[in-house]
């Protein structure tokens, strides 16, 4: 992890450490003699004797140089001096006696003759023109004048700056001084670097001033992908958790991938996106990423982060079959397992695997592996359930997903019907529908529950051992002309379930050329009616009452509170329907619906209008040809016509066909 050291970068400025003005005459803004501000060199570079007779200031550390210009820049933190004169004493120079009275002493500070300031002075022994303070006068005076360094020969000796007109009298005007040092400006913004002395801690260095603030890391912490498992060919994201650094910054990456163990190969550079798509190529074996971070400030990390290396899979393996069937599972017996073909999106389908599981365990065995999308399997009786799944391998050797059945409980045996044919034919008579329940298996079915149905309406329920006969009268003297139905349903623990349906037609009477219809008398002359009199009666279209009858349906059903498509209401009649009206029972409930067929012969069935106490909305209606059954739901059991606990009377019309 590579440790980044921020600064904060600033411009450069001349700042203003001093300023006085010392006159010998008593105006503070003019004068003949103009004392500037107090020079302070600590004795580095002078001695001097103190005599009242004669003062002399001994240069015993030398050499100085006094540099004089007129202006200044600043460069790598430090003054340069614009149009320079440079003025320089080697050791041992001996001052000029000066202030009258021979109480002080002096030194030319330039060869220079000056009428105007600012003057800007600097002081070293080098000569160079670098310096870190300078001396600033300023004035204005009518003539030319000197500048020079004066000391006192007081107890407690001060040193200054003077400016000294050629010819004594002159008057000086505009008289300020002061000294200026490099300091800090205005932040312009931040640095960083690798390196803790790149900057000064608190200085300047070339044009900018640079305050130390901090280090931090911004390496990114982590790379993970989108695909733990890529495929040679496509593509894959890689993606970057950044760093939280404290001095915040613009972070860059450069994203760099190895393939199949060989060398790092650059992707991206310095961009700030945390996330890079590459395709990783065809063929390639193993695949890697890694970033390294830098910033805009000028860090540049040398530790990179890096991501786990995958294995890259250059085959598409196959599709999971599109399902699979699993037959009648009875102890002892063949089940028959089918299923549908898979796909492969690159090559081809070579063989199927299929494995069974049994009484809900853990392990899967493979029982058949090859081209067939059948297979039988022998169910042992000892097993409680069973199971199979079954899986797709290509000609490559890769295996796709598993299509998995849904569990069977595994039976003793099934039950079966034993009576009429499913066509039993006209039945102009009354007759006796006869008929029992066998069981296969070691066993035979002991409790079997029988529910029978004639034309939508059960005649029979009951419970009876295996063959035992059942004798259901069926009177068909009453029942119109037609085709009928009857349904046996037979379930038993532990066996198959059966159902069987018979069908069988009433004809309808006939009269002989120039027959007709007339009242029977008995022998005391009361007239009497065949039972079957409804068959005499003709309707529209030339249909008998019994026929007309048929096509009305009426009852009535108590709501469940449920709705929704999950839970829709329905009727079963014994034809199409034209027209349905529903009406709630309770006569304080203004609740009613209709509907109208629309769509003969078709499913879907359009919608039933429904007012809920002055509140409509509509029900999608089904009909189902093969159950003859019409449904219908609601987005509310209100709304479906099927609230809780209220009764609802129906009435259905069939058509004239």
């Amino acid at each position: 992890m590579a440790t980044r050291y921020v600064w904060g970068k600033y411009g450069i400025d001349a700042v203003t450490t001093a300023s006085q003005t010392y006159d010998d005459d008593s105006s503070s803004t003019s004068g003949t003699y103009f004392k500037a501000i107090d020079f302070d060199l600590n004795d580095v570079y002078w001695s001097w004797n103190y005599d009242w007779s004669q003062f002399v200031i001994v240069l015993t550390n030398g050499p100085i140089v006094f540099t004089v210009g007129t202006s200044y820049s600043i460069s790598n933190g430090k003054f340069v001096i614009g149009n320079p004169t440079t003025q320089s004493y080697p050791n041992g120079t001996t001052g000029e006696q000066g202030l009258g009275g021979g109480h002080g002493a002096r030194l030319n500070v330039s060869s220079g003759r000056y009428t105007s300031g600012p003057l800007y002075i600097g002081i070293n022994k080098s000569g160079q023109n670098q310096f870190d303070y300078l001396y600033k006068l300023g004035f204005t005076v009518n003539q030319n004048s000197y500048v020079l360094l004066y000391k006192t020969d007081s107890s407690t000796p001060e040193y200054w700056f003077a400016i000294e007109p050629y010819s004594y009298g002159s008057v000086i005007t505009n008289r300020n001084s002061s000294r200026i040092e490099v300091g800090k400006g205005s932040l312009t913004g931040s640095a960083s670097n690798a390196s803790a002395s790149a900057y000064p801690q608190d200085g300047g260095s070339g044009s900018n001033w640079y305050t130390y603030q901090g280090s931090d890391n911004i390496d990114a912490t982590a790379v993970g992908y989108s695909n733990q498992s890529p495929m040679g060919g496509q593509s894959i994201t890689i993606n970057v958790t950044p760093a939280t650094p404290t001095y915040g910054g613009t972070i860059q990456y450069t994203y760099q991938v190895q393939l199949s163990g060989g060398s790092w190969t650059t992707i991206a550079t310095k961009t700030t996106a945390t996330s890079q798509q590459y395709t990783i190529p065809a063929g390639t074996t193993s695949f890697a990423a890694r970033v390294v971070a830098n910033d805009t400030w000028g860090f540049s990390s040398s530790t990179y982060t890096t991501g786990s290396t995958l294995t890259v899979t250059n085959n598409q393996p196959p599709t999971a079959p599109g399902s699979i069937s699993i037959g009648s599972v009875v102890g002892g017996q063949q089940c028959t397992i089918t299923w549908t073909a898979a796909t492969d999106p690159d090559g081809t389908v070579a063989s199927y695997q299929l494995e069974r599981q049994t009484d809900n365990g853990d392990t899967w065995t493979q029982i058949y592996s090859g081209s067939n999308l059948t297979y039988t399997d022998t169910i042992n009786a000892d097993w409680a359930t069973v199971n199979y799944r079954v899986k797709a391998t290509d000609d490559d050797g890769d295996s796709g997903p598993y299509a998995t059945g849904t569990m069977q409980t595994v039976n003793d045996g099934w039950l079966y019907f034993s009576g009429p044919p499913s066509d039993m034919g006209e039945q102009p008579a009354p007759f006796n529908f006869v008929f029992s329940i066998g069981s296969t298996g070691a066993t035979s079915a002991s409790s079997i529950a029988v529910t029978v149905i004639y034309d939508d309406e059960v005649i029979y329920t009951g419970t009876v051992t295996s063959a035992q006969q059942i004798t259901l009268p069926i009177d068909t003297r009453l029942t119109y002309a037609g085709d009928h139905d009857i349904i046996v349903t037979a379930t038993a623990s532990g066996f198959l379930a059966v159902t069987q349906q018979c069908d069988f037609t009433v004809p309808s009477v006939t009269l002989p050329n120039g027959g007709a219809a007339g009242i029977m008398e008995d022998d005391a002359g009361k007239p009497y009616y065949p039972a079957t009199l409804a068959r005499f009666v003709i309707g529209l279209k030339g249909l008998d009452a019994n026929a007309l009858f048929d096509r009305v349906y009426t009852g009535t059903y108590t709501g469940t509170g449920t709705s929704g498509s999950g839970n829709p209401c329905s009727v079963r009649t014994s034809f199409e329907p034209i027209l349905v009206f529903i009406q709630a029972a309770a006569a304080s409930t203004a609740t009613s619906g209709y509907w109208v067929n629309s769509a003969p012969g078709q499913s879907s069935q359009g919608n039933m209008i429904v007012n809920n106490n002055g509140t409509v909305s509509l029900c999608p209606v089904t009909w189902d040809a093969e159950a003859m059954t019409l449904s219908w739901y609601g987005t509310s059991a209100a709304a479906q016509l099927n609230a809780s606990g209220t009764v609802y009377g129906i009435i259905a019309l069939g058509g004239m066909a």
